[in-house]
Parts: structure tokens; sequence; C-alpha cells
């Protein structure tokens, strides 16, 4: 009775200690990729209610068009995205720019402009923050955001046109 070599394992005498390069690799195989080629949604609408203002703040948003391309969460190109919607009968949503990979670092550049809100829709919030509310006026603006390498640059343009200011609201109204 031998016992044959081949059939025997036996322990290695060095275990190489994982390097910095090995234990990055095993994460990252370890990390599933995903990949958004292109997801589209067309004549998309919601509605928004906040119940914590009296009477309750309404807001719908219709004709929605949404476009995301190449959005990933490997290192590589970055995503696109536009969307466009109707936030009311003249009142528009548009935002476009690109995402970096949801994997890191982060990067963002996007404009967003809202066009000719009609400032008496959010009355109940200036009741609340401000104890009184507009008769009429709109608002537009214009959002830019970037960042990139950790540094957010950020440009923001308010236009308001044909502002009457209304009248002060009493708590007793309900409004706050």
């Amino acid at each position: 009775g031998g016992i044959p070599l081949a059939s025997r394992t036996l322990p290695p005498l060095v275990v190489p200690r994982p390097t910095t390069r090995t234990r990055a690799a095993r994460a990252a195989a370890r990390r599933a990729a995903i990949e958004i080629g292109q997801l589209v949604v067309e004549e998309g609408s919601g509605r928004f209610v906040d119940r914590s203002l009296t009477p309750a703040y309404v807001g719908d948003i219709s004709r929605v068009f949404l476009a995301v391309s190449g959005l990933t969460t490997s290192p590589g190109p970055r995503g696109r995205l536009v969307a466009k919607a109707a936030l009311g009968p003249t009142e528009t949503l548009d935002l476009e720019g690109e995402i970096g990979s949801l994997g890191g670092p982060l990067f963002v550049d996007l404009t967003a402009s809202v066009r000719d809100v009609a400032i008496r829709r959010v009355n109940p919030y200036l009741a609340r923050l401000f104890a009184w509310i507009v008769r009429d006026g709109v608002v537009s603006t214009t959002l830019r955001y970037r960042i990139e390498n950790g540094r957010l640059e950020a440009r923001n343009e308010i236009v308001v046109g044909g502002l009457h200011a209304g009248f002060f609201v009493a708590k007793e109204k309900g409004f706050y």
C-alpha cells in the first residue's frame, strides 16, 4: 500500500496575496454592466397632487416626450437625454443634455427651460410662504447645470412678465 501521487492534492506552499489590480478586476467582474441603448416615452402624462396645502395643489403634465440613449454603468461614452412636455395650455418644459456613466465619475451637463408658466398656478405656495398671491403674470426660466471633476457650474435665468401683485392672504382663509 502506497498512495499514488497523482490523486493527492497538496496545499500550496505559498499563497499569493491579492493585489490592488486583481481585487479591482474581481470587483469589476462581480458588477453587472447595465446599458440602455434607447428608451423612448411618447405622449406620456402625469398628475402631481400636494395635499400638504389647503386647498391641495394639483399640477398636470401632458404630451410628454422622453428619450434616453447610451446610458450605461460601464465607463465609456456619455448618455443623452431629451425631454419635452406641456405643463398647461401654453406652458412648456424642455430638458436636454448629457449624463456620464452611472458607474462614475459623476458627469452631468443639462439645460432645462420652462416657458410661460402662469404664476397664479402656484398661488397656494405663494400664500403659504409669503402670505400674498398674484392676480396675473408669467415666468420663464432657463437653467444650465454642469458637473465635471467634482466642480459645479450653474447658470439660472428667470424672467417674470406682466406681474400684478394680488392681495394679502389671511390665515383664516386656510391658505397657510
